[in-house]
Parts: C-alpha cells; sequence; structure tokens
C-alpha cells in the first residue's frame, strides 16, 4: 500500500544516516592521508557496499509501492538506477540524473564487492568513493528527503 512506502524509506534513510556516523571516524582518518591497513580496506569495502545496498532497496520500494516493473536481465542494477530519475506515471522521481550519474562508480564496486574476496580489495581502486563518500551520502540523503516530501504530497490523492 503506497501509505506504506514514506515510513519504508525512513526506515533505509535511518539505516543510511547510521551507516555514516558510524563509519565517519574511519573515512575521517582515510581523508588524512597514509596507508589504510587491509581491515581498514575491508571494512570500508562493507560499509560501500552497504551504502550501495541501501539505496538499491529505496529505489527497488518505490518502483514495487507504485506498480511499475522491476528492471529484469543482466543490467537490471544500471536499469534500477535510471528508473528512479524518471518519473513514473505516478510516481516523481526518486533522484536526480545528476546523482545518479555519481553513483555509478558506487554501483560498479558494489558489483566488484559481491563478486571477490574481500582481501583482495585494492585501496587505489576504491580511495575516490571513500573519499566522495560522506559528500554523496549527504546528497542522497537530501533527494531521498525531496522524494519523500513529494509522495507525501500525492498520498491523500492517491487514497481518496
Amino acid at each position: 500500500m503506497l501509505t506504506d512506502l514514506p515510513e519504508q524509506i525512513e526506515v533505509e534513510l535511518e539505516e543510511l544516516e547510521e551507516l555514516a556516523g558510524v563509519v565517519q571516524p574511519l573515512v575521517q582518518k582515510l581523508l588524512e592521508g597514509g596507508s589504510p591497513s587491509i581491515f581498514e580496506v575491508m571494512a570500508m569495502g562493507a560499509v560501500l557496499h552497504s551504502f550501495y545496498n541501501g539505496l538499491e532497496n529505496a529505489f527497488k520500494r518505490a518502483l514495487k509501492e507504485f506498480k511499475e516493473p522491476m528492471p529484469q536481465g543482466e543490467s537490471w542494477h544500471q536499469e534500477l538506477l535510471r528508473a528512479a530519475t524518471r518519473p513514473g506515471p505516478s510516481r516523481p522521481v526518486v533522484i536526480s540524473p545528476t546523482t545518479a550519474s555519481q553513483l555509478i562508480p558506487y554501483l560498479r564496486f558494489r558489483h566488484r564487492f559481491r563478486n571477490m574476496y574481500s582481501s583482495n580489495l585494492e585501496w587505489s581502486e576504491m580511495e575516490h568513493l571513500v573519499t566522495g563518500f560522506l559528500a554523496m551520502h549527504k546528497t542522497v540523503v537530501q533527494e531521498l528527503n525531496q522524494f519523500l516530501d513529494d509522495i507525501r504530497k500525492i498520498i491523500p490523492e492517491s487514497n481518496a
């Protein structure tokens, strides 16, 4: 039911906020320079993976609740991200195309993380994601909150 969507998105936002809060000291340490330990690299790999998974959960919930088809096939993750940038027949955009394009490296990392041993992660391949993580987190939280505001405006119309 559409009236459940705001609560579902709020749960994802709470999880994203908790994730950023817990990892902020490590991100700050890594931003100050130096070589991270393998454990720090593995931890940040898990954080980046969780971050993107949380966003995908929000995107999937939005499409599902508005009864839109879920992307299928090998490139469904990319299609889901694109779908979040386009309004549906009765759904506002979830995130902006600009933000979606900035999320593509996080999507690619998520795929790599799921398909390799975390001890094989290379800091040089993920450093740019970590350095941009807090800003990216802030942006997506703002846009998801805007989506919440937008859907709250249409929920009464949907139930009338």
